[in-house]
């Protein structure tokens, strides 16, 4: 994850099968929109994921805590 404040890419490559990775966006910033939904990944794959609309560049545990996907049951 970098850019300048207003845009962040999120970058995630999958260990595992990754089913409906969603980054919520809204949980950063109210105002932060996220360029695509859900997204399944295979083990070795990796998805970027542009947040637009930031009021400032988040830390890490901010994003981290906006990242979901279906756990394996």
């Amino acid at each position: 994850m970098v850019r300048g404040g207003a845009e962040v890419d999120v970058v995630v490559t999958a260990r595992t099968l990754v089913r409906d990775l969603l980054v919520q966006a809204d949980r950063i910033d109210p105002a932060a929109t996220a360029d695509r939904g859900l997204t399944t990944l295979l083990p070795g794959e990796r998805a970027v994921i542009r947040i637009r609309g930031l009021a400032a560049t988040p830390s890490g545990a901010w994003v981290r805590a906006a990242v979901f996907c279906v756990e394996p049951s």
